[in-house]
């Protein structure tokens, strides 16, 4: 007879280069940065973060766990700084670990990114695809793989 009482969900969680290797093609992902991340960055959910107030440097809130997704507002609010404050503002968030970073439209960005990127061995990858569509395939994708399971063991009468 199968036993409920003590199963628990198990926490499941996958790299960055698990996601990179199996959605490469599809999404067209192209590494931009912080190849030495991939195998130990994790992904353990599926919601993403718009870091526009991280890149103007308000941190109190901020969760690493999350992928953060740069468009065209982040990048246009960047290119309104100063390059001693752009470079600031990159800094401060690639130095708070996120889990990866991801470049929608296939937008150019700053040698900071790059330089920071592989300094703190934080992905940075880049896609072509729009950002919203983008954050749809990306939040199914992790809703499906690392969606809870629990393993259940009983006996067959």
């Amino acid at each position: 007879m199968a036993s409920v009482a003590n199963a628990t969900p198990l926490p499941k969680k996958i790299t960055v280069g698990t996601l990179f290797d199996e959605k490469k093609q599809e999404w067209q992902l192209e590494l931009i940065a912080g190849q030495s991340g991939l195998e130990n960055h994790y992904i353990v959910t599926p919601d993403i973060n718009r870091p526009g107030l991280a890149l103007a440097r308000f941190t109190e809130v901020f969760l690493p766990e999350r992928i953060q997704i740069i468009g065209s507002t982040e990048l246009s609010y960047l290119n309104t700084l100063s390059l001693s404050d752009y470079t600031n503002s990159v800094r401060t968030l690639l130095e708070l670990n996120p889990a990866a970073v991801v470049i929608t439209k296939g937008l150019e960005l700053n040698d900071t990114w790059v330089s920071e990127g592989n300094r703190l061995a934080v992905p940075i990858i880049r896609t072509p695809l729009d950002t919203t569509p983008f954050i749809h395939l990306l939040t199914s994708f992790l809703d499906y793989r690392l969606a809870p399971e629990t393993h259940i063991h009983g006996d067959l009468v």
